[in-house]
């Protein structure tokens, strides 16, 4: 594995988002974005959902990256996926959390299964 810190590719984010897109089958595409760091409560955290529907049925996804969090394309990749799931969510009238009524767990357990990834 090799260090991600200030160095997420553009290729690696295409091709998560590609896998990830035929799974989720979101109504509207979500725009990803690296910046430096991302806090949340005040600790660092690698990713972060921001979300508003737009018009009826047209979403604006926002999904932010911390580049010097990542550490490897794995973790990169969970964490993608990870507010993947936040914005499918979204688009089906869920809470944003991560809860199993929200459907985060059933997520949750498919990525572990298929990918061998946490998200």
């Amino acid at each position: 594995m090799y260090n991600l810190s200030m160095n997420i590719k553009h290729v690696d984010i295409a091709l998560f988002e590609a896998v990830l897109k035929d799974i989720f089958k979101l109504k509207c595409k979500p725009y990803i974005s690296k910046v430096k760091t991302l806090k949340f409560d005040g600790d660092a955290c690698l990713g972060m959902y921001d979300g508003y529907e737009k018009n009826p049925g047209k979403f604006v996804h926002k999904i932010r990256i911390a580049r010097d969090c990542a550490t490897d394309v794995y973790q990169l990749f969970g964490t993608i996926a990870h507010e993947y799931i936040h914005a499918w969510q979204h688009e089906n009238n869920l809470e944003v959390d991560h809860s199993v009524a929200s459907g985060y767990t059933k997520w949750q357990k498919y990525f572990q299964k298929h990918f061998k990834i946490e998200v």
